[in-house]
């Protein structure tokens, strides 16, 4: 995963999560490598200050809460969250590498033995999704 230095205007911390750089960005959100009091990584997804409003707040919250509920295997850990903070944010388990996107960019398609096995892990990881009664809405390359 590429990890950009933080800007100046990045908080240096967002709970009790030590901010270390940038992992990724979305439309409403930035995602930041963290590290925890015991030194553990994390991936930390703050709101952008631009799009703080009491919609995108009830919206995080509810992400929070769905993510209290899902476990399982291949399935990044709630680590933990605050939905009124000034910057609301949530921290989940940290997974090294590139997403599936930025691999086939690189290394051209998987081979379909790579590819079935990586079919079953996601099949496996949106099992434990659905049983919870949820779908994921925003499976894509770059998030696998």
């Amino acid at each position: 995963m590429q990890i950009t230095p933080l800007n100046p205007e990045d908080p240096p911390s967002l709970g009790d999560f030590e901010l270390l750089g940038r992992i990724g960005q979305g439309g409403m959100g930035q995602v930041f490598l963290g590290e925890s009091l015991g030194g553990e990584p994390a991936a930390v997804k703050v709101i952008k200050p631009s799009v703080v409003d009491s919609e995108s707040r009830r919206r995080f919250a509810q992400e929070i809460e769905v993510l209290k509920t899902i476990w399982g295997p291949r399935i990044a850990a709630f680590l933990g969250a605050d939905a009124e903070a000034e910057q609301p944010w949530l921290a989940t388990e940290y997974v090294d590498g590139p997403d599936l996107a930025r691999h086939v960019r690189t290394h051209g398609p998987l081979p379909s033995v790579l590819t079935a096995a990586l079919g079953a892990v996601l099949a496996e990881a949106l099992s434990a999704v659905h049983t919870q009664g949820l779908l994921h809405r925003d499976l894509k390359p770059a998030n696998v």
